[in-house]
């Protein structure tokens, strides 16, 4: 671990004090690839996948009586296709970081814990409107004249699980995350924003409304915790680059709260224009410059060959079970330093 001391994440610190009076939830992101989202695990959990990856064995494994931590949470496509259950959905399809509905497609997010609220944020294009119906009860309709990003809010409902079915029913309507909580107990709410295939210049990138960019802003994260370079390693993007990158990802991220910065792990592709060493390197250098944390996975696993022999390895890219826990591990053990 570099760079943590008592002075550093002082706007989450504050956050998680705020949540342990009883006076705001904390929101946590973890904004990175298809790691992040928990490629790997499907094979060995089924539906049960995506609360295997990191983010979501970070919230089971921090949670406690004296601190709740949640994963009821869900971005377009920081679940895993067949990974997570709680999703059900006809004609709605993963569309540039959302789940686009259009005229007759559903979309149902049922929890798996008990909730009383139920926050949806989304972006709706001019004069297009949806329903949402709670437990199969009667759909309200939300029309829209405004194209941009909207929240909707439901409360005071049963202290029970619930399945909030959306309803497409004109224009475009873009889901982009989903929270299901207790109005009662303030929480610490981990999303997971894991994008597979994606490069620090693809989550940097603001040209589309509703962009990895300008979705962070929505969420207003307290913490993000990001982690990239497999891709930019595969893709042949310089290093200099990647560390560019990372850093105008970090501008959208800092307006709210801190950042957390986490090397990748290694990979068994290749060979590639650099070595996955120099993406390490890279973020190594800009955790010194900016003074934020760094998990760094690669030098505790070393190069692939070495993460093969500890079994840590699925494929040549993606962790298995003893990987993901191995990573979460570290991530538990910074936040218990807090």
């Amino acid at each position: 671990m570099k760079n943590l001391d008592r002075h550093s994440l002082a706007k989450f610190r504050a956050a998680i004090a705020d949540t342990r009076t009883g006076i705001a939830n904390t929101r946590v992101l973890y904004e990175g690839d298809s790691i992040t989202r928990g490629v790997g695990t499907v094979s060995q959990w089924g539906g049960e996948a995506y609360s295997k990856a990191v983010p979501q064995r970070v919230a089971d494994r921090m949670n406690s009586a004296d601190l709740k931590w949640s994963r009821e949470t869900m971005m377009a496509l920081g679940g895993l296709a067949d990974g997570d259950n709680r999703l059900t959905t006809s004609g709605a399809t993963p569309f540039g970081n959302t789940i686009r509905l259009e005229a007759g497609n559903t979309a149902t997010h049922t929890t798996v814990m008990p909730c009383t609220n139920f926050d949806v944020w989304y972006y709706a294009s001019a004069a297009s409107s949806f329903s949402y119906a709670i437990d199969g009860g009667v759909a309200v309709v939300v029309p829209f004249s405004r194209t941009g990003f909207h929240k909707l809010s439901l409360s005071y409902l049963s202290n029970a699980r619930h399945a909030v079915r959306f309803t497409g029913i004109s224009g475009t309507i873009r889901l982009v995350a989903q929270h299901g909580y207790s109005a009662a107990v303030k929480e610490v709410a981990v999303f997971n924003h894991g994008i597979s295939g994606a490069t620090a210049a693809m989550a940097a990138a603001a040209t589309s409304p509703y962009s990895v960019a300008n979705t962070i802003s929505q969420i207003q994260p307290h913490l993000t915790v990001i982690n990239y370079g497999l891709n930019d390693w595969q893709k042949n993007v310089t290093p200099a680059d990647f560390k560019a990158s990372l850093r105008t990802l970090i501008g959208f991220c800092t307006p709210t709260g801190d950042v957390v910065l986490e090397t990748c792990n290694p990979g068994g592709g290749g060979p590639y224009a650099y070595p996955i060493t120099a993406y390490w390197q890279a973020m190594r250098e800009l955790s010194d410059e900016i003074g934020c944390p760094l998990i760094d996975t690669g030098a505790v696993w070393g190069d692939y060959g070495s993460a093969q022999l500890k079994g840590l390895m699925y494929d040549t890219l993606h962790p298995l079970a003893n990987g993901y826990d191995e990573k979460s591990t570290r991530h538990v053990a910074l936040f218990r330093k807090l």
